[in-house]
């Protein structure tokens, strides 16, 4: 294996293009840590190189947001335009909003838009 990908769980609204798009760009950056931004902001899912992913096991940091931002200079932002990427379900209340994204898009006759 060459790369690792860390996926949020609950993002299965992702976009497959999306997930396309990030794949190729991390396969034109080999060396960095590779992620989607939207509006500027890093988002999930995250693209480690083997040999930066392989730091995890020595880190000190407590979180990846923090051991990302550690290793900035190693990071390359591919920006996507995916509303999915700035949905966040930790909560009941999150899971509600989404659920109501996915139900309004197909209330409409077309397929989810997130």
């Amino acid at each position: 294996m060459t790369h690792w990908i860390i996926v949020l769980g609950d993002q299965p609204h992702l976009r497959r293009e999306t997930l396309r798009k990030l794949i190729e760009f991390a396969a034109s950056h080999p060396d960095k840590i590779c992620q989607p931004s939207r509006r500027g902001r890093p988002r999930h899912p995250v693209v480690l190189p083997k040999v930066i992913f392989e730091r995890l096991e020595d880190s000190r940091e407590e979180t990846l947001k923090q051991f990302l931002l550690n290793n900035a200079s190693a990071l390359a932002l591919r920006e996507l335009d995916d509303p999915g990427l700035d949905l966040d379900i930790d909560t009941p209340a999150d899971y509600q909003q989404a659920l109501g994204h996915f139900l309004g898009d197909l209330g409409s006759g077309g397929a989810p838009g997130i």
